[in-house]
């Protein structure tokens, strides 16, 4: 019994052809990964301890993270694939919000004495 040539999709948010399917994955794991950024940039900013450690602000972390979090994802998805791609993400996105932020501050240190005339 052959499908009649009007048979429309069944499910009206399902795509039809690969390309559209392909584009729906990759629109959605770059979604997933934007919020997944932003809740480990904010659980990062609360989990440093001491309040030096928060001047960054929590609203930074969570743009931190949520910037992150796609960059090493595609970054991983393009080298390693898909199928490894989340956990890079996790790994990359919580050393990027543990080590940038005291990047920063060093960089920050560093040219006020460089302003100041004081080494050491």
């Amino acid at each position: 019994m052959e499908m009649p040539r009007h048979f429309h999709n069944p499910h009206p948010f399902t795509p039809d052809n690969k390309k559209e399917r392909l584009q729906m994955i990759e629109l959605s794991l770059t979604l997933g990964w934007l919020l997944l950024g932003a809740l480990l940039g904010l659980l990062t900013w609360l989990a440093q301890p001491g309040q030096r450690h928060r001047d960054f602000g929590w609203w930074r972390m969570t743009l931190l993270g949520a910037l992150l979090a796609p960059i090493s994802g595609w970054g991983a998805s393009l080298l390693l694939g898909r199928f490894f791609a989340t956990g890079v993400v996790l790994w990359l996105t919580i050393a990027g919000c543990l080590l940038l932020p005291r990047l920063v501050r060093m960089q920050g240190r560093q040219g006020a004495q460089a302003g100041t005339g004081q080494h050491g």
